[in-house]
Parts: C-alpha cells; sequence; structure tokens
C-alpha cells in the first residue's frame, strides 16, 4: 500500500468518525456511505497529526508532499481528502476540498481544491471505476469535479469522469478512447 493509500484510508476512518462532516457529505451533498467508501472520501485530522504519524511515517509524508513538516500541512485548510487513482485504481495523488465557505476563502486567499503534484493532463478522475461502462455503452460523460463523478456514480451513471479543472486536454482523450470501441465513440 503507498504513502497516498494510507492516508486515504486513515482521513477516510477519521471521516467515520465525525458526524458533522458526514452530515454535510451526506444532507447537503446527498452522498450516501457507500459512495463515500467507493470514493475514499476522508476528513484530515483538525488536531495536530500524530494519529496520523501512527499510521504513516513523517518521512514519507513529506516525501510525498502531504505534510511540510510535523506540524505542517496544507490539508488543513482542505479538509476533505480524496485519493486520485490511475486507470488501474492505484493512488497516485490526494486531492482536498476546504470546508471553508466562498467568504472565508476569499479572506485567506485560498482556492476551494488543491492537489499533491501530480500529472493532471495524464489522468481522469473515477476512469478506473468508469472504463466497464465507456466500453459497453461507448460513450463517456466528462464532468468538472469530484463530486460531479461520485454524484453520477452513485445515481447509476457509471460512464461518467472528471477532468478536474477547466482544461481537457488531449492526453485525456486519447486516455477515453481506449476504453470505447472505434465504431460507437462519442465524449459528451
Amino acid at each position: 500500500m503507498n504513502v497516498f493509500e494510507q492516508v486515504a484510508d486513515f482521513c477516510h476512518d477519521n471521516l467515520l468518525g465525525d458526524t458533522e462532516t458526514l452530515s454535510y457529505l451526506k444532507d447537503r451533498r446527498g452522498l450516501s456511505d457507500g459512495t463515500l467508501a467507493k470514493f475514499k472520501v476522508g476528513l484530515f485530522p483538525k488536531d495536530g497529526m500524530r494519529s496520523l504519524f501512527k499510521r504513516v511515517e513523517a518521512k514519507a509524508l513529506r516525501e510525498y508532499g502531504v505534510i511540510r513538516n510535523a506540524s505542517s500541512s496544507a490539508f488543513k485548510v482542505w479538509n476533505l481528502v480524496m485519493p486520485i487513482l490511475d486507470v488501474r485504481g492505484q493512488a497516485i495523488a490526494l486531492a482536498g476540498r476546504t470546508l471553508l465557505n466562498e467568504a472565508e476563502r476569499a479572506k485567506r486567499g485560498i482556492p476551494k481544491y488543491m492537489n499533491t503534484v501530480y500529472p493532471k493532463t495524464h489522468h481522469l478522475y473515477g476512469l478506473n471505476f468508469a472504463k466497464r461502462e465507456i466500453a459497453q455503452k461507448g460513450k463517456a460523460y466528462v464532468v468538472e469535479g469530484y463530486f460531479d463523478v461520485m454524484s453520477a456514480h452513485q445515481h447509476g451513471l457509471s460512464n461518467v469522469v472528471a477532468c478536474c479543472g477547466v482544461a481537457f486536454s488531449r492526453r485525456q482523450l486519447s486516455l477515453l478512447a481506449r476504453y470505447a470501441p472505434k465504431d460507437r465513440r462519442s465524449v459528451v
């Protein structure tokens, strides 16, 4: 299990013990327990990282950009944590989404999302879950973000992936083309 998978597992376990954040995800975002588990949505520890260090070595966390030092991590502000998986389902990065409201984000000058470094234009969020359905239907729906993919999958639309940003690269298109039969390809 790699560092990103270890952090995702830890954060998912942490989320399950936090009723306030679970309520936000279930009641306001409409996500089920099954969807939260499938996509391993987690919560970065709010009060110190000692519990994380018991599961993942601090040196590895620093090396992979999850923490800066023993008491500092960007993920403290981007509380929700989701693993970014490659097409084989291996965690290659972490994405974080802050729970701060728009006014608080503007005051602090931070974006809603951030992630550890990975070649974003080479991957599509959710492709590991969507590839079979894309192959069967010959069609893929490309959306912008993580929660768009989660909601679609939860409601039975399993051929949905996200580019996780405003740009959709040729490489991402090429990646999708591998899974759709040539005679039935379409990207919506």
